[in-house]
């Protein structure tokens, strides 16, 4: 069959039928290809003897070459496995040119502390010549540095009121208030967010959208958030909690975590868990080679994400 003889025939039979089909002669397909004539000739008969069909005719009286109608199908089929071929080079000379480099990459305490080192030591190993200088901070200082340029790419929650900065989604958060074991607001029933604000509050960042969503919760309450405490890392933070200082609000990656040890529970409280998401950012400007293999790496473990925060409501 004649698809079964297309898998015989070399690019090169068909890179010179291309040539003499766009250019309609022999002899300039010949100098196109710096090839000689007869060559060209050759060619273009092997290849008709090897698909069982005419692909060139010349009309009576003129001198152009002229395709048939198994020429056109030809011609089109080329002409997509050329431009496959073409993307394909792109991409393996990306490859190539990603082979060395740096990237700054930052990322808010939760995603740095829970999600990185999934991804950390598969991308190094995967790209031994490319340099990660990574930056674990709080939000608002992720940010300034991305404005500032220290940072090339970075993963924080809800950038939404953030200008000028393009963001990718790549994994929901859901967040639920964190206490000591035995505490009174520990359930079965659901307290209502009063209840909540009544605590002592311990956050770990502030002026972030977390606290801004506490905040719009508690006015839509008609009360105000009780915050005592505000600490830099989410492991000063439990330690707080432990010490019976107050109680937290945690992703429930934090909380699937900590909760085994036996010391803390998910507190019950309406309108909770709050969904959230964590944002692949940059600046609109073009990233460099390295920095567009981190953040394609970044996407490629989305689903892996997805299995390991999504605990909506972890007991």
């Amino acid at each position: 069959m004649t698809e079964d003889r297309l898998y015989s025939v070399t690019l090169q039979k068909l890179r010179i039928f291309a040539a003499v089909a766009r250019e309609r002669s022999f002899t300039r397909a010949a100098d196109a290809m710096y090839l000689s004539s007869p060559t060209i000739s050759e060619e273009v008969k092997s290849l008709e003897s090897i698909i069982g069909l005419r692909l060139l005719y010349r009309s009576r009286g003129r001198r152009l070459i002229e395709l048939t109608e198994a020429g056109e199908i030809l011609l089109r089929s080329y002409d997509e496995v050329s431009q496959s071929l073409a993307e394909a080079g792109k991409a393996l000379n990306a490859i190539k040119r990603i082979g060395r480099g740096t990237v700054a990459f930052g990322a808010d305490v939760m995603f740095g502390t829970y999600l990185l080192p999934v991804v950390y030591d598969t991308f190094c190993r995967t790209h031994p010549g490319i340099s990660v200088h990574v930056e674990v901070d709080h939000r608002l200082h992720i940010l300034d540095s991305l404005a500032r340029g220290r940072l090339d790419i970075a993963v924080t929650l809800d950038p939404n009121e953030e200008a000028g900065l393009v963001k990718y989604p790549l994994v929901p958060c859901y967040i639920v208030p964190i206490g000591p074991v035995g505490h009174r607001l520990a359930g079965p029933t659901p307290a209502p967010f009063k209840e909540l604000a009544r605590e002592r509050l311990l956050l770990v960042d502030r002026s972030t959208y977390l606290r801004r969503a506490l905040e719009r919760m508690a006015d839509e309450e008609g009360t105000s958030l009780n915050v005592v405490m505000e600490l830099g890392t989410i492991s000063a933070l439990i330690q707080a909690v432990l010490n019976g200082l107050g109680v937290t609000v945690l992703s429930t990656l934090t909380a699937a975590a900590e909760l085994p040890s036996g010391r803390l529970c998910v507190l019950q409280i309406q309108g909770f868990p709050i969904s959230m998401s964590w944002f692949i950012v940059h600046p609109p400007h073009q990233l460099s080679a390295s920095a567009q293999a981190l953040k394609a790496h970044l996407l490629h473990f989305r689903d892996t994400f997805k299995d390991l925060s999504f605990h909506p409501c972890p007991t």
